[in-house]
């Protein structure tokens, strides 16, 4: 995705610009409905939905931090964390303390045709949603460890380090479920884990055009 053009179309918008703001939803729908879909899939359009009406109000201006992807992201992160604190009916919860598992227990159609695709999407939906999303974010959407560090407001020096966790822990699942599916034990590798995220990436964008 073209940064200077995402700037532009920024400015334009923020002047009042409507065009500039379609274009802009036409760049960025997709990534903000593959960051709900195997999370809330049931709410998915609404919660993108939700996040893009937010996104478009807003009127920061950029100075060089990171990327507007990166930011409309940020803006997915927190409508998740509040649907959680109302799907759960308690406001003290975050993305560490619930996985997509516990939020909703049957996993989107919309991803994952090949077998080992379903089994690398149900076991992040096993790992805490702070994990899954940072893992996401690394191997799904492609992002720079600043881009990661602005979705999830902290320093991009504790990036690294929480994606190491997250997959440490994602290893572990898929070693728990390779005693039920062979499949699992062949995708703990991180070569696989950059094959399923080419695989759901291109699978993903399929769906993007049909939606």
């Amino acid at each position: 995705m073209d940064r200077d053009t995402d700037d532009r179309l920024w400015r334009r918008h923020l002047d009042g610009d409507a065009a500039a703001w379609l274009e802009l939803v036409r760049r960025h729908h997709g990534a903000v409905r593959r960051f709900f879909v195997n999370k809330a899939s049931e709410a998915c359009d609404d919660l993108t939905q939700t996040t893009l009406a937010r996104v478009q109000v807003s009127r920061t201006p950029f100075e060089g931090r990171a990327t507007l992807r990166a930011f409309i992201l940020g803006f997915a992160r927190n409508v998740l964390r509040e649907y959680i604190r109302t799907a759960k009916r308690d406001a003290a919860l975050d993305l560490d303390d619930v996985t997509a598992e516990a939020l909703q227990p049957s996993p989107s159609s919309l991803l994952g045709h090949r077998a080992q695709q379903r089994l690398v999407l149900a076991a992040l939906r096993q790992l805490s949603l702070a994990h899954q999303v940072v893992l996401e974010l690394f191997y799904w959407e492609d992002l720079t460890d600043v881009e990661i560090a602005d979705v999830l407001e902290i320093s991009h020096n504790t990036v690294r380090s929480r994606i190491t966790r997250a997959r440490d822990r994602l290893r572990e699942v898929l070693a728990a479920m390779a005693t039920q599916d062979p499949l699992a034990a062949e995708s703990i590798s991180a070569d696989a884990f950059e094959r399923w995220a080419r695989d759901v990436r291109e699978q993903a964008r399929v769906e993007d055009d049909r939606a």
